[in-house]
């Protein structure tokens, strides 16, 4: 049983290890590309959300002509 445990720690060990030094090869994205990014998904998403309101507005308004409420 003990030497279950330490393999599964020596794993987890090994395991963090890699995570580290993956992440020392990571290319991390400067700060204008961040805010660049974050402002295109800002637009497509009021874009989307505008575009699926309209569409909910015109289905609403055929289902209220259909059924009189």
């Amino acid at each position: 049983m003990l030497e279950k445990l330490k393999g599964y720690y020596s794993d987890i060990v090994k395991f963090l290890k890699g995570v580290k030094v993956e992440l020392t090869r990571v290319t991390w994205p400067s700060w204008p590309e961040v805010r660049k990014g974050t402002v295109v998904v800002i637009v497509i998403l009021i874009i989307v959300t505008s575009y699926m309101f309209l569409w909910e507005q015109i289905f609403a308004t055929i289902f209220r002509a259909f059924h009189g409420k």
